[in-house]
């Protein structure tokens, strides 16, 4: 069966029973809005600080004070700009120098004259060693002398220095002088290159790494005989100032010198059938280039 409950159930007067409490929660809402309130004073706070420092800042640093911060920054601004136009500069000059002709001179060699300044033919011809051969095209054939045919006479001798422009870049003009003197001493710093005996001066242009080779100048037998003697200095010396393609850059300036040691003969020292051997030295001056030469004003004086 199923349980039957009292309808009247009586509750006991002495049960207790929690009720919500009211007043408890009303102070809780209180506390909550007070330390809302408080949290927004130390804000407004902070802030009003922090508006009163960054004014001090600007009335500190920057009112009245535009004048100072404009020079600033133009100092500034000029500053990077000239490191600007420096790197650029730095730049071009590199160009310049990898790429810029620049002559120099390329050995020395020997070409042998006969009676009447004839040049010996090529397969007499004696070649010193760091210089180029003269070339033919046409093939050489020694032929033996007929009894009644007259020996082929050495008279002198020409010296030749081949130049080349290594640069990748052409000279705009080129002015050069090769020539000999024999003297009783070596030429040494201070030695007047003008006072020694000239030669004729002579134009050239230079194409990007091409060579040149002149007419070159006379050396006498005499010459060779005085210096294998010992009584005489003999040296090959020149110079060439030619100017580059490039905007704004000073003229430019290579000189040579070599002393001459040492000849040395395999038959008579007129005989162009013989071979003639020399050795060369650089001297102890007028070796250098551009503005490293002692002479360099003087030298590219009168050229523009």
């Amino acid at each position: 069966m199923a349980e039957e409950y009292p309808k009247n159930k009586r509750t006991d007067p002495n049960q207790q029973h929690s009720r919500p409490p009211l007043f408890e929660t009303d102070r809780s809402k209180s506390e909550k809005t007070n330390e809302a309130q408080d949290h927004d004073e130390r804000v407004g706070s902070q802030e009003e600080e922090m508006k009163q420092a960054l004014k001090k800042f600007y009335d500190t640093v920057f009112r009245g004070k535009a004048a100072m911060w404009t020079a600033c920054f133009t100092g500034v601004l000029g500053v990077f700009s000239y490191l600007l136009w420096q790197a650029n500069d730095i730049s071009n000059q590199t160009a310049i120098a990898t790429q810029r002709a620049f002559i120099t001179f390329n050995g020395l060699y020997l070409e042998k004259i006969g009676t009447g300044g004839v040049p010996i033919p090529m397969s007499l011809q004696i070649v010193i060693a760091g210089a180029p051969a003269p070339t033919s095209s046409a093939p050489v054939v020694r032929q033996a002398q007929p009894p009644s045919a007259p020996p082929v006479l050495l008279t002198e001798y020409r010296v030749h220095v081949p130049m080349k422009n290594s640069g990748t870049t052409a000279t705009k003009f080129s002015t050069y002088e090769l020539a000999v003197a024999s003297l009783d001493a070596a030429p040494q710093e201070g030695t007047n290159f003008d006072a020694l005996p000239q030669s004729e001066r002579n134009q050239w242009v230079f194409g990007p790494q091409s060579s040149y080779d002149g007419l070159g100048a006379p050396l006498s037998i005499d010459n060779l005989e005085a210096v294998q003697q010992g009584t005489r200095h003999t040296f090959v010396w020149g110079w060439v100032v030619y100017r580059d393609t490039f905007a704004k850059t000073p003229l430019r300036l290579s000189e040579f010198c070599l002393t001459i040691t040492n000849p040395r003969w395999t038959k008579a020292h007129n005989d162009a059938t013989g071979d003639t051997a020399i050795t060369t030295l650089p001297c102890a001056t007028h070796n250098c280039y551009d503005e490293n030469c002692a002479d360099y004003g003087k030298r590219v004086e009168g050229f523009r």
